[in-house]
């Protein structure tokens, strides 16, 4: 196909070939106006004008394949620009956030404070987190989640019951660290129980505590659609009646022994009324939540202790009746409806394959009996330090039952991971010293046979020496690693 294209005066006439066309530029000499062409030649314009970009479009898109078929696959890091992306922020900025006690989280709904030192705010510190700790560790032996009964609310942080589950294991010595929060519930122990799993932990407490957990569990699990799952009902449960904080006609004071303190059982009913469809529901997404955090538990090599804290209320109870107090009928029907709560949730948390339950509500109604001040005089129902002492008691002998011996000094095999090979070592008086390979572990006199197998999580906590700079029997050797273990070398 011809086609004639007008250019102005005095152009010379040039052939040209184009893919799939013949184009012949023809001169004309006219000024203004159309040419002597016929009145279709506009429409040949148009055309010359759509091929020559066809071409172009054609041209430029087989470079960029080439291009690209020939360049790297990834650009290298320094030549990579990375864009600001609104719905991730910055990692820093989240991290330092100065955003004081959070009450709009889209999981967890309520967060504590973070960065408060210790000494500076009533119920301090709060680490990095948000939780009642001096820092935040890279590994912890015990990760122990709840609501502000396991914070520690009314005793100092040494006080609280993570701290004092951790001073009656001397012997092995765990690294306990607290993950609860004031204001949270089961749901957010199921979340938390997720996130603890970061630290490598070998044992999770989770605590549940019959004063408000029931409540707490239906409003996180009916008001956030993240907790959807948790639902068994069509709609949300009516709210119960809403009796926090008591008002005066609603606190009974008591005499304890040599103690006074007040009781608020009608408040404690809005979580344990039988009759209420909201407390059927809350107790049942506890026991589902315990449920689930066992599996994830289970599924990483963890183990997992249940326990329950009662109200302050069926604390007293036995010791109230013991001494002939004449029960309110608010009260009766607490103690009541919570027991037999507290039966049914400890039944389905017994029936939980790979977990244990500790009860609590025995150890503390003795106490009771036994004239301990478990809770101070006011209506407040967490309890004060001596009531926290007797829940790390009952949790001891279970934990310390979960957790491994520390290394003992002597020669080790180090198992390999997926990053790192296997290696001999040396522990010495909680450290670890590498041997470059077995023939140096047999020079400094080790037969590898007796060398102890330990993980790389076994030997997390010993600090680190680096690779034994020669054999040496006498530093390194059998000999060296017996007389760390005798007292009197």
């Amino acid at each position: 196909m011809r086609a004639s294209v007008i250019l102005p005066s005095r152009v010379r006439v040039v052939r040209g070939r184009a893919r799939g066309a013949n184009l012949v530029y023809r001169a004309w000499t006219a000024p203004g106006g159309l040419g002597p062409g016929s009145p279709g030649e506009p429409s040949a314009v148009k055309k010359n004008a759509l091929l020559l970009l066809v071409n172009l479009v054609v041209t430029v898109a087989t470079a960029l394949v080439i291009l690209r078929w020939f360049s790297p696959t990834e650009r290298p890091l320094d030549l990579q620009v990375v864009q600001l992306d609104e719905k991730v922020p910055p990692f820093y900025e989240a991290v330092f956030a100065n955003d004081g006690r959070v009450k709009n989280d889209p999981l967890t709904m309520t967060r504590m404070p973070r960065f408060v030192p210790e000494n500076v705010e009533y119920g301090g510190p709060f680490d990095a987190l948000g939780f009642r700790n001096r820092m935040v560790p890279i590994v912890a032996d015990v990760v122990a989640i709840g609501d502000s009964q396991t914070v520690g609310r009314n005793a100092t942080l040494d006080w609280s019951w993570p701290a004092l589950l951790a001073e009656r294991l001397p012997v092995k010595q765990p690294l306990i660290y607290n993950m609860a929060s004031g204001g949270w519930g089961p749901v957010q122990y199921l979340y938390m129980a997720e996130k603890a799993l970061a630290f490598r932990p070998r044992v999770l407490v989770v605590a549940f505590y019959t004063g408000n957990d029931a409540f707490d569990a239906v409003k996180v699990a009916y008001n956030l659609d993240a907790w959807k799952s948790l639902r068994a009902l069509p709609e949300k449960p009516a709210d119960p009646p809403r009796d926090w904080p008591p008002k005066p006609g609603d606190l009974w004071q008591v005499s304890v022994g040599e103690h006074e303190t007040v009781l608020t059982p009608r408040a404690r009913l809005v979580a344990n009324d039988r009759g209420l469809p909201s407390t059927i529901e809350g107790y049942r997404i506890m026991a589902e939540v315990a449920r689930r955090i066992a599996a994830l538990a289970a599924a990483d090599g963890v183990k997992v202790v249940f326990t329950i804290i009662p109200t302050k209320e069926l604390v007293y109870a036995a010791r109230l009746r013991r001494d002939g107090v004449q029960e309110t009928p608010d009260y009766a029907k607490l103690v009541a409806d919570e027991t037999a709560n507290v039966h049914e949730l400890a039944r389905a948390l017994r029936e939980i394959s790979g977990a244990t339950f500790v009860d609590l509500v025995k150890p503390l109604q003795q106490a009771a009996l036994d004239d301990v001040p478990i809770y101070p005089p006011n209506q407040n129902g967490h309890p004060v330090g001596p009531g926290y002492a007797a829940i790390a008691e009952a949790l001891a002998p279970v934990v310390d039952h979960m957790l491994p011996e520390p290394p003992a000094n002597g020669l080790v095999r180090v198992a390999a991971t997926g990053q790192d090979v296997e290696f001999y070592g040396l522990v010495l008086d909680g450290t670890l010293w590498r041997f470059p390979d077995g023939a140096s572990a047999q020079q400094s006199g080790w037969t590898l046979d007796a060398a102890v197998p330990l993980s790389r999580r076994d030997v997390a906590f010993l600090a680190d020496r680096g690779i034994v700079p020669e054999p040496d029997p006498s530093l390194f050797g059998p000999e060296a690693a017996a007389a760390r273990n005798d007292p009197a070398s």
